[in-house]
């Protein structure tokens, strides 16, 4: 597994047309200085899911204050 460091990072879902040969792409883009670098693409069939966590050093659990933090600073 390969651990970055970025700036920023935008993940992007797409849903795509039915013409399609997929119905879904998850888009991973970091921003580091000036550069920024689309690192990957998936494409799937099945509806992609998110999930909300904070690290409490000996427990990992699901966060709706997670949730909420991350969303606000999306663009819809």
């Amino acid at each position: 597994m390969k651990i970055l460091s970025a700036d920023k990072v935008e993940v992007r879902i797409e849903r795509q047309p039915d013409s399609s040969d997929c119905k879904w792409c998850l888009y991973c883009k970091i921003e580091k200085k000036n550069k920024s670098k689309l690192l990957f693409m998936i494409k799937t069939n099945v509806s992609p899911y998110l999930l909300f966590q904070q690290n409490k050093i000996n427990l990992i659990e699901n966060s709706k204050k997670i949730k909420s933090e991350v969303l606000k600073h999306s663009e819809l």
